[in-house]
């Protein structure tokens, strides 16, 4: 799992901080790609799947 967060953590944060710069600027219509996305929902059901196996069960995220 570590390695997977720190192969994706680059590439997701880089283009996150792009999308977010722009949006600083003025420019409304950069949004982070899909790629980023799906790296980012894959991330959170991985989350979720530990702590159910850490915790017994699923655990709500708010």
């Amino acid at each position: 799992m570590r390695r997977v967060l720190s192969e994706l953590a680059g590439p997701v944060c880089d283009d996150l901080e792009d999308s977010l710069e722009l949006r600083k600027r003025g420019c409304i219509a950069r949004r982070p790609c899909s790629e980023t996305i799906d790296n980012l929902q894959e991330m959170r059901r991985g989350m979720q799947r530990a702590v159910a196996l850490l915790c017994g069960g699923p655990r709500s995220v708010a």
